[in-house]
């Protein structure tokens, strides 16, 4: 094998290792993608249960449908666009907070949580 047969093997072993990393990450914001997902329907099923009459309706078609605007979501659903939207910002901040912890684990720099 020459030097340059030997760099040819290198470079596409490389090149293979930065695929299956990507793969991998694509792999793992699929699953925190399904794990947020768990968390919202779960949080709808036990707000129904300790919310009284405050409960949301359980929604009846998978959340990641986005036909619906939120104006429709709201209408639908007998809450209002403000209440709506406070929820996806909430939602929102959660995953960035939840994805800095997992950063921050990954990175060995693991903090108490408050």
């Amino acid at each position: 094998m020459t030097p340059k047969d030997f760099q040819y093997a290198v470079d596409a072993y490389n090149e293979n290792m930065k695929m299956r990393q990507q793969l991998e990450e694509e792999h793992y914001k699929q699953i925190d993608y399904q794990a947020w997902l768990t968390g919202i329907y779960v949080k709808i099923a036990v707000g129904n249960v300790l919310g009284g009459k405050k409960s949301t309706p359980y929604p009846q078609k998978p959340m990641t449908d986005n036909s619906e605007s939120v104006a429709e979501i709201a209408k639908n659903s007998g809450r209002t666009e403000e209440e709506i939207n406070a929820d996806l910002l909430m939602a929102t901040l959660q995953i960035q907070e939840a994805n800095a912890r997992i950063e921050e684990v990954q990175n060995g720099n693991e903090t108490k949580a408050d």
